[in-house]
Order: C-alpha cells, then structure tokens, then sequence
C-alpha cells in the first residue's frame, strides 16, 4: 500500500472524528475531533482525567485548523490529560456557560476545576498545560475566565 493512500486514509479518518490514540496503559484517550463533541462527552472527559484542555472554536473559523493539529500532536506526548472540541455554533448555550465569547479559545481543568480559558491562536498550549500541571495558571493577558 502507498505512503499517500495511508495518509489519505488517516487524514480521512482523523477528520470525521474516528481516529483515537491509546496511553501508556492501552486506554483511550480522546483526539481532537474535526466535528464539535456533545456537552455531556466533554463533562464526561473532566471527570476521567487529572488535567483537561477544551478547544472551543467554529467550523467557519480558519485559526480552528492550526490549533486542533497542535492538539493532536499533544495528545500523543501527554497520557494523563484529556483533550475535548465544542463547536459553540452548535452548542451556543454551553459555550455561554463556559465563558467563551471569542474564538479560538482553550480552557485549561485541573479535574473538573477550571483554571483559566485563554483566547487566541497565538497561545502556547503545551506551555499553558505545564504551567496548569504544575499548579500555575497560564499567562491570562488573553483571559475570558479564570476561577
């Protein structure tokens, strides 16, 4: 089978929202779906995870693409945190309760605690989740909300 046929296939894959990585331990741990996840998955997510990032942006937002591809890479560095995606056009009323009025934007969880929600694509991700592991909060000159 060609190079391009394999990548043509995981790039299919990993745009409809089917392809997921494993951690140390076998278990699933959620990439960054090309389509927005329901409210309930993302609660789901900060519930099994010590440290979550969720990336809320729109279909129609081009930054969208650069940040979830940062994302995905993460997802295959770090076993211990989750990574989810709402698309706040087809859930406004979450996005709201989170906060989000812009986008792109990530919220950084310590377990279900929120720490900050830092907007923009110019945001280090990595570094803001180093900065979360280790008990910080992230630079918040770009802050939507902070608890």
């Amino acid at each position: 089978m060609s190079f391009k046929r394999v990548l043509t296939g995981f790039l299919h894959r990993w745009l409809s929202g089917n392809v997921r990585t494993t951690d140390s331990a076998g278990r699933p741990v959620a990439t960054t779906p090309q389509q927005g996840q329901d409210p309930a998955e993302v609660e789901e997510l900060l519930n099994r995870s010590p440290f979550s990032v969720v990336h809320f942006d729109a279909k129609w937002d081009a930054q969208r693409v650069p940040v979830q591809e940062r994302i995905r890479l993460l997802t295959e560095k770090i076993s211990d945190t989750s990574f989810g995606y709402v698309d706040v056009d087809d859930h406004p009323a979450y996005a709201r309760k989170s906060g989000i009025s812009n986008v792109p934007a990530c919220s950084y969880f310590r377990g279900t605690e929120l720490v900050a929600t830092v907007i923009g694509i110019q945001q280090d991700i990595e570094q803001n989740l180093h900065i979360v592991r280790n008990g910080g909060i992230p630079d918040t000159s770009n802050r939507i909300s902070r608890m």
